[in-house]
């Protein structure tokens, strides 16, 4: 699997637009997990700080899923690290 982490305070706002889970504090706690799809893509999910997830997919499916993840944060802005 490939890990993939998003962080900063529209990471909630990109999630939501990737998968159908409610992404706030309280309905997904810090170091809850949810299992999920993103069109045929496999994501687990995991909230690792208050604006902060890592989402975990099957290797072969990584590269489509960042070039997603990255167009969807255009709005907002992002930084690779």
């Amino acid at each position: 699997r490939t890990a993939i982490r998003i962080a900063g305070p529209k990471a909630e706002w990109v999630m939501a637009k990737f998968f159908a889970i409610d992404f706030a504090l309280p309905a997904f706690p810090l170091g809850a997990g949810r299992s999920t799809n993103h069109h045929d893509i496999f994501a687990q999910i995991q909230r690792t700080g208050a604006d902060q997830f890592d989402i975990y997919v099957f290797r072969s499916f990584a590269r489509s899923f960042w070039k997603a993840l990255c167009h969807a944060s255009e709005e907002v802005g992002y930084e690779v690290q």
